[in-house]
C-alpha cells in the first residue's frame, strides 16, 4: 500500500473546535481561516 504523498498532521480536537468557530463567526471556510494564519506576509 503506497505512503499518502503529503504529511497531514493530527490536529488536537480543541484547535479544530478553535478553528471551526472561528470560520463559522467570520463566515469563511476553515481552510481559508488555517491558511491565512499560517501563510506568511
Amino acid at each position: 500500500m503506497p505512503r499518502p504523498q503529503y504529511y497531514s498532521p493530527a490536529i488536537e480536537r480543541f484547535l479544530v473546535s478553535a478553528l471551526y468557530h472561528e470560520a463559522r463567526k467570520r463566515k469563511i471556510p476553515m481552510t481559508r481561516l488555517t491558511n491565512e494564519i499560517l501563510k506568511p506576509d
